[in-house]
Protein backbone atom coordinates (compact mmCIF):
# COMPACT_ATOMS: atom_id res chain seq x y z
CA UNK A 1 0.00 0.00 0.00
CA UNK A 2 1.14 3.61 -0.53
CA UNK A 3 2.83 5.35 2.39
CA UNK A 4 0.65 7.91 4.16
CA UNK A 5 2.01 11.24 5.35
CA UNK A 6 0.98 13.63 8.11
CA UNK A 7 2.36 17.05 8.95
CA UNK A 8 1.63 19.09 12.07
CA UNK A 9 2.42 22.81 11.91
CA UNK A 10 3.50 24.83 13.64
CA UNK A 11 5.33 22.47 15.95
CA UNK A 12 5.85 23.43 18.75
CA UNK A 13 2.63 25.43 19.07
CA UNK A 14 0.31 27.08 21.60
CA UNK A 15 -2.57 24.64 21.15
CA UNK A 16 -3.66 26.06 17.78
CA UNK A 17 -2.26 24.14 14.83
CA UNK A 18 -3.08 22.39 11.56
CA UNK A 19 -2.81 18.70 10.74
CA UNK A 20 -2.26 17.97 7.07
CA UNK A 21 -2.84 14.33 6.15
CA UNK A 22 -2.24 12.72 2.78
CA UNK A 23 -3.58 9.19 2.71
CA UNK A 24 -2.06 8.74 -0.77
CA UNK A 25 -5.19 6.85 -1.78
CA UNK A 26 -6.57 9.55 -4.04
CA UNK A 27 -10.04 8.58 -2.77
CA UNK A 28 -12.58 10.26 -0.54
CA UNK A 29 -12.59 8.33 2.72
CA UNK A 30 -13.51 8.93 6.38
CA UNK A 31 -10.58 9.53 8.72
CA UNK A 32 -10.61 9.73 12.52
CA UNK A 33 -7.99 12.02 14.10
CA UNK A 34 -7.38 11.31 17.78
CA UNK A 35 -5.22 13.56 19.99
CA UNK A 36 -3.96 11.99 23.22
CA UNK A 37 -1.62 13.02 26.00
CA UNK A 38 1.35 10.92 27.10
CA UNK A 39 -0.88 9.04 29.55
CA UNK A 40 -3.12 7.88 26.70
CA UNK A 41 -6.02 10.16 27.71
CA UNK A 42 -7.99 11.42 24.69
CA UNK A 43 -7.76 15.21 24.61
CA UNK A 44 -9.84 15.67 21.47
CA UNK A 45 -10.91 13.81 18.36
CA UNK A 46 -12.10 14.81 14.93
CA UNK A 47 -13.92 12.97 12.19
CA UNK A 48 -13.04 14.22 8.75
CA UNK A 49 -13.55 13.11 5.20
CA UNK A 50 -10.54 13.22 2.93
CA UNK A 51 -10.86 15.11 -0.33
CA UNK A 52 -9.10 12.88 -2.88
CA UNK A 53 -6.91 11.54 -0.06
CA UNK A 54 -6.06 14.91 1.54
CA UNK A 55 -7.24 16.42 4.85
CA UNK A 56 -6.37 19.80 6.38
CA UNK A 57 -7.75 19.86 9.93
CA UNK A 58 -7.46 23.03 12.02
CA UNK A 59 -7.18 22.22 15.72
CA UNK A 60 -7.69 24.40 18.77
CA UNK A 61 -6.82 22.72 22.09
CA UNK A 62 -7.49 25.33 24.73
CA UNK A 63 -7.12 25.26 27.64
CA UNK A 64 -4.58 22.46 27.67
CA UNK A 65 -1.34 21.94 29.58
CA UNK A 66 1.99 22.40 27.88
CA UNK A 67 3.81 19.20 27.04
CA UNK A 68 4.12 16.41 24.51
CA UNK A 69 1.02 15.10 22.71
CA UNK A 70 0.32 12.42 20.13
CA UNK A 71 -1.89 12.50 17.03
CA UNK A 72 -3.23 9.16 15.79
CA UNK A 73 -4.98 8.87 12.42
CA UNK A 74 -7.32 6.00 11.63
CA UNK A 75 -9.29 4.98 8.60
CA UNK A 76 -11.82 2.33 9.56
CA UNK A 77 -10.03 0.06 12.02
CA UNK A 78 -6.62 0.75 10.46
CA UNK A 79 -4.22 3.06 12.32
CA UNK A 80 -2.15 4.64 9.57
CA UNK A 81 -0.12 7.39 11.24
CA UNK A 82 1.17 8.45 14.64
CA UNK A 83 2.85 11.84 15.13
CA UNK A 84 4.09 13.70 18.20
CA UNK A 85 3.91 17.45 18.78
CA UNK A 86 4.72 19.93 21.55
CA UNK A 87 2.48 22.55 23.14
CA UNK A 88 4.41 25.39 24.79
Amino acid sequence: PPLQQALIYPNPNNGNFTININTKSGKTEPVEIIIVDLYGKVVNQYYSESNQGVINQNVSLKPVSSGLYIVKCKSGSKLFCVKMFVIN
